[in-house]
């Protein structure tokens, strides 16, 4: 889910459905995905810029590991979905920082950088602490950045792979 399509104020509408009594009334995107896909995993790309209603909704779901569609009103449980969260807040680490190994990094540093990075169109922490804490009691993972070196392996691996399906597929080697 790229959150960017969740910044607007009636975000948590198209998030987790909508009354039934509003005239165009519709479950919600993620509702309905986590409806059809009970074991999944999901991956919510750039939390910062989904909108303080989703913020908290995230909330709940990893307190409660529950979300309620509004437009069914079924609770649906996370139990069984794996939740992954990217951001670009915290990318102070990155600007700021000699390091080539990221994994070095301890997970206090880390949910430091997130709660100290504000939002520049608010003025406000990206994240609040009650969400912060939640990141912290879960798996903290950085990015290091990618060298021409890294993209080069990467083209490498995918033209084998392509390569790899042609010639299955073909029965024509390459």
């Amino acid at each position: 889910f790229d959150m960017s399509e969740y910044s607007h104020h009636e975000a948590n509408i198209e998030f987790c459905g909508s009354d039934k009594v509003y005239k165009h009334g519709n479950k919600g995107n993620f509702t309905s995905f986590i409806e059809d896909n009970p074991q999944c995993v999901v991956l919510f790309d750039e939390i910062e810029k989904a909108h303080s209603v989703i913020t908290n909704l995230f909330l709940q779901m990893l307190d409660a590991g529950i979300i309620r569609d509004n437009y069914t009103d079924k609770e649906l449980s996370l139990e069984n979905v794996w939740m992954i969260f990217t951001t670009n807040a915290g990318k102070q680490l990155y600007e700021n920082s000699e390091l080539s190994d990221f994994s070095a990094l301890s997970r206090k540093v880390i949910i430091k950088a997130l709660k100290d990075d504000i939002n520049p169109l608010t003025n406000q922490p990206f994240f609040p602490a009650a969400i912060c804490s939640r990141f912290a009691s879960g798996n903290v993972a950085m990015f290091n950045h990618i060298t021409p070196h890294n993209l080069i392996d990467i083209a490498k691996k995918e033209i084998a792979n392509s390569a790899s399906v042609f010639e299955r597929e073909s029965g024509i080697a390459i």
